[in-house]
């Protein structure tokens, strides 16, 4: 059985955290920033709000699971479970950084539960890590573009 995949980073935003919070809340704009994401249907960052995903992988396959947020502490923290091809706790946090900036922490340990990719993941595991880091990187660099085309 594969382990699951911890994920822990933090990046620093050129924005203060009130204006990062008010673009991630944004959640209608999610799939223009990110063409990975396939889809996305949570309407709001709100405690028991909840919405099917898709994502599409750099290697070519898609993984479809439900966001269902827990906590949210407007500006600092969100706290969710993911369930579906995907299944765990995941979390985001948001704290101010020196120069009116902002550092973005995102953690998480997701299980593979999708039935083709999870015997496949012992073995393919760097490829599938690699896959997951492309996609991390783009994220960060489109959340970047779009906090400075947002206006503030």
């Amino acid at each position: 059985m594969a382990a699951p995949f911890p994920f822990d980073r933090t990046w620093a935003l050129a924005a203060p955290r009130s204006a990062v919070w008010s673009l991630m809340e944004r959640t209608d704009a999610y799939q223009s920033w990110w063409p990975w994401l396939r889809r996305f249907e949570l309407d709001t960052l709100a405690p028991g709000a909840e919405g099917a995903c898709v994502i599409r992988s750099p290697l070519g396959y898609a993984l479809t699971f439900v966001l269902h947020i827990d906590r949210v502490e407007p500006a600092h923290a969100i706290s969710a479970r993911v369930h579906g091809d995907l299944d765990g706790p995941a979390a985001l946090e948001l704290v101010d950084a020196p120069g009116a900036t902002t550092e973005l922490r995102m953690h998480f340990a997701l299980e593979l539960r999708q039935s083709v990719l999870r015997p496949l993941a012992i073995v393919a595991r760097p490829a599938m890590q690699w896959a997951h880091d492309r996609l991390s990187e783009a994220a960060v660099r489109d959340f970047r573009l779009a906090l400075d085309q947002a206006p503030r």
